[in-house]
């Protein structure tokens, strides 16, 4: 099959280029999956930037397609819970599988939902990881309610697009911080203050927060903990860089929960879809490129402002 590979000879962007793989085996629990679009997310960012061949070689050992966290696509053998001919939405697991920038994609089941004739495949591509993230990050981990005051740090990424239309769903007011050209589109998305990062730092705000959810990781705990109010909950999206966070809530009434998605959920990603249906949140994809313009999507992506997702149409494959 035709599929992204590295060049390990070139750098940057002009290390990308399509070969021939081995089509992925299907293992138990999992269906093959023709993929259509794929979306572009910090993951392929880091490959762009890496242009040491010992650690790519070393980072990608035993892959054979190590580009696309998440994607939509059809269904080609049937399995226990999808047929062939269903249109799914979905992910693999990123500690573990075959990634997805490719013709076909081997995925499993649990991670995988319907995607209804409604939803196009450059639209249902963007949602998985984008917004399961933000729903495990402000529905599970954050716990968010009706009346929440909620602070979104990188509002406008692939990530932060989805955090502020579910907080606002959830009833919440937010704020959203997000880059210099963003305002409109944080606006619409229903973001009730919206601040450039340019023009105000999270540290000259004079207001305070339910919940903190730093998607720019310009935080630690130390320094959110004068933002939130009792109980209030910073979700830690880079415990890495904060490793004092943890022992530090222990001695406060506050709480910094770790955010970490390996992969999607089919339940969490069938009530995002429901919700798109409805229209209570609207995929959130910024541009959209051709398999032969594949370049410009990684040049694009290398950009420093986002404004959702940038997706990959495969569907020429």
């Amino acid at each position: 099959m035709k599929g992204f590979v590295i060049d390990f000879n070139k750098k940057g962007v002009e290390k990308f280029m399509i070969g021939e793989v081995p089509d992925p085996v299907v293992k138990a629990g999992e269906v093959l999956i023709k993929v259509m679009a794929v979306p572009l997310s910090a993951w392929e960012l880091d490959f762009i930037r890496n242009n040491d061949q010992l650690s790519l070689k070393e980072y990608i050992k035993g892959c054979n397609i190590y580009l696309g966290l998440e994607f939509s696509g059809v269904v080609l053998t049937d399995g226990k819970k999808f047929k062939k001919g269903d249109r799914v939405a979905g992910s693999i697991d990123f500690t573990k599988d075959e990634k997805a920038m490719a013709e076909l994609v081997a995925a499993n089941e649990d991670y995988l939902s319907i995607l209804p004739e409604s939803i196009k495949f450059t639209n249902g591509a963007s949602l998985p990881i984008g917004s399961e993230t933000a729903y495990k990050g402000l529905v599970e981990l954050a716990k968010i309610k009706n009346g929440d005051n909620v602070l979104i740090i990188g509002a406008n990424g692939g990530v932060g697009s989805y955090a502020v239309q579910i907080a606002k769903n959830a009833g919440a007011k937010v704020t959203a911080i997000g880059g210099p050209s963003a305002v409109p589109f944080l606006k619409e998305l229903g973001a009730d203050k919206i601040y450039s990062y340019r023009e105000k730092s999270v540290f000259e705000l004079n207001d305070s927060f339910d919940i903190i959810f730093d998607l720019a990781k310009v935080l630690k705990f130390e320094q959110a903990i004068h933002l939130l109010n009792n109980n209030g909950v910073f979700v830690n999206s880079n415990p890495q860089l904060d490793i004092d966070s943890e022992a530090q809530a222990k001695v406060s009434d506050k709480h910094v929960p770790y955010l970490f998605v390996a992969h999607g959920s089919s339940t969490i990603l069938n009530q995002i879809i429901d919700k798109v249906t409805t229209g209570e949140i609207k995929p959130a994809v910024e541009s959209v490129f051709s398999v032969e313009d594949y370049k410009t999507a990684l040049k694009t992506l290398q950009e420093n402002e986002r404004f959702g997702k940038i997706v990959m149409d495969l569907s020429s494959f």
